[in-house]
């Protein structure tokens, strides 16, 4: 690649940040990027998306996402001129799986944009599409790594060694043999072969794993901590916490919140989720609202986003949703909750446990989907496996069968 532009021109690059706010961090760690790229340039390098996957694995896994973002803002300005939008919701021009599509063979794109256009034909969701493509450019990719580039060559064997060694982005889980199920559906009635791959894909058994849900003594623990107006939180933070608990939103659509999502007379959140494109609209707590208008009025900088939540620091902007990691994080340390090695921690615990205790108290589940803003109630079955009110009701008794004391003693 030649990065001519970007060696002549990065003083342009790093005076804008140092003149618009940005902080010290920001500034060294976009420096340091450039010079990376500058210093490790590969022959072998033909588009940002090899510089991004060859970046990702230099660094440590804690800083990929980081390491993403800084590739993604020299990309921004070095192909396509532009300065860093200060919104860390700009979605991210460089992506790994990208790479996969622009590299395989013409006819397999003409499969991949084949399937795209069948797809769209159908009604899916272009974020379905756009998750489908990428598995299956990554198959396809996979293929084509193994001298394949006809489908007709492409035996069982291959096909196992896929899902068994895979490539980057790809791993062995119900979820991709699924996805590329559901491509090779759409496009069997147009290729022959395509119907034959459909007959030697493997059955892949889904597994649940047990999931440590949160506990009615630990949900205790953070409202505690959330009603507690001398603890460490910020009115940001606070309202963040109480939203997550109250609303049982996802995160992006938390961080997503504009002031015209809200009535404040009527005490209504209307809402159309990012995940699932479903109109949700709930009546807010008065405690979410005082919470909310307490960091609009104290602590919210001055801007004219219409986001209600945006950064401490400058340049303020739209916060992005692994913001709310960090607060959640913070509050779980708070409450004194899942300190151990292991212990899991998220934002959809919350969300998990108000719909787990909603099915427990009997709450139909046509409403509980509304409430969470799910497309299909069947979604609700995997949060069956925490209603442990109604599973211990299916449990046999075994008061007439003997138990031996080495049960119940050492």
């Amino acid at each position: 690649m030649d990065f001519t532009n970007l060696k002549n021109r990065k003083k342009d690059l790093l005076d804008f940040l140092k003149n618009n706010g940005y902080s010290d961090g920001r500034y060294e760690h976009v420096r340091a990027t450039i010079n990376w790229i500058l210093n490790n340039n590969n022959p072998d390098w033909r588009s940002y998306d090899d510089v991004l996957v060859a970046r990702l694995d230099a660094v440590s896994k804690s800083c990929v996402r980081d390491a993403r973002s800084l590739v993604n803002t020299v990309y921004r300005f070095d192909v396509l001129g532009l300065m860093p939008a200060g919104n860390s919701q700009t979605s991210l021009l460089v992506k790994p799986l990208d790479c996969f599509y622009r590299h395989i063979d013409s006819q397999y794109k003409n499969l991949v944009d084949s399937y795209k256009h069948i797809a769209l034909s159908f009604g899916t969701p272009e974020k379905t599409i756009g998750s489908d493509v990428s598995v299956l450019s990554g198959f396809l990719n996979f293929i084509e790594s193994r001298g394949i580039y006809c489908l007709s060559e492409v035996s069982e064997s291959i096909i196992l060694d896929y899902f068994l060694i895979g490539n980057k982005g790809t791993s062995y889980s119900e979820s991709c043999q699924s996805q590329l199920k559901r491509c090779f559906k759409r496009l069997e009635s147009s290729n022959v072969e395509i119907k034959r791959l459909l007959t030697i894909l493997p059955s892949i058994k889904f597994k649940r794993k047990n999931k440590q849900y949160l506990s009615e003594d630990e949900m205790d623990a953070i409202k505690n901590v959330l009603d507690d107006p001398n603890s460490a939180l910020t009115y940001r933070d606070r309202s963040l916490g109480l939203l997550l608990v109250h609303t049982w939103l996802r995160r992006i659509d938390i961080v997503n919140l504009t002031f015209d999502d809200i009535d404040w007379d009527k005490e209504i959140l209307s809402i159309v989720t990012s995940k699932t494109d479903v109109h949700t609209k709930q009546k807010m707590s008065v405690k979410v609202l005082n919470a909310l208008w307490d960091y609009i009025e104290n602590e919210r900088p001055k801007s004219d986003e219409k986001f209600i939540f945006l950064t401490h620091y400058p340049p303020h902007r739209h916060i992005n949703p692994y913001v709310l990691n960090n607060v959640f994080n913070l509050i779980f340390n708070l409450a004194e909750i899942r300190k151990k090695n292991g212990d899991k921690r998220g934002c959809h615990l919350s969300r998990h446990y108000g719909a787990s205790m909603a099915l427990s108290k009997g709450v139909p589940r046509h409403i509980i989907s509304n409430a969470v803003a799910h497309s299909s109630p069947k979604s609700l079955d995997s949060y069956l496996h925490a209603d442990l009110v109604h599973l211990k009701g299916c449990a046999l008794s075994i008061e007439n069968f003997p138990i031996i004391s080495e049960v119940y003693h050492d």
